[in-house]
């Protein structure tokens, strides 16, 4: 990846405020760095707060985590809410994660927090997931749960096929 320059002083201080006009309307309140520990526990930043959460505390700290250190699981996974429509969300990503930046850094979407089908899909693929599920068969049981109840979903691309062992 290389590092973006501008052109001038002026162009970067335009793109600075514009950056942050672009996270204080998406409701984005925290910038934090993730630090990564011996032990490979993480530091995430505060969860967002909100007036009516869908589930409890544990939940929403468990799922919002999850989130933001597998990307490789969520970003494959449709939500089901309206978000796809209403806020152009492309997967259970969205809902959780507003921004990814350099050094793991994440910038929290604070719409899950509040929605009970965006946790509940991100609590079923975690659950999968720490059973040792990979993220095809995570997807289709994400599909065979949630798709009959529900008519709006994003439109997700599919998880990558698995490499063909020879």
């Amino acid at each position: 990846m290389g590092t973006t320059r501008y052109r001038n002083r002026a162009e970067a201080i335009v793109v600075g405020v514009a950056l942050l006009f672009v996270l204080a309307v998406a409701g984005a309140s925290t910038w934090a760095q993730v630090v990564a520990t011996p032990s490979h526990d993480v530091v995430w930043p505060p969860l967002p707060i909100v007036k009516h959460p869908a589930y409890s505390a544990q939940v929403i700290k468990d799922t919002y985590e999850f989130a933001a250190a597998h990307p490789e699981i969520v970003r494959f996974m449709p939500c089901f809410c309206i978000c796809g429509k209403s806020v152009h969300h492309r997967s259970n990503e969205d809902c959780f994660i507003s921004a990814r930046g350099r050094n793991q850094t994440v910038v929290w979407n604070d719409h899950a927090a509040e929605c009970p089908i965006c946790l509940a899909v991100a609590k079923d693929s975690r659950e999968m997931f720490l059973r040792g599920e990979d993220v095809r068969f995570i997807r289709e049981e994400i599909e065979r749960r949630y798709s009959a109840r529900f008519t709006t979903r994003t439109d997700t691309p599919m998880p990558p096929a698995k490499p063909h062992q020879h």
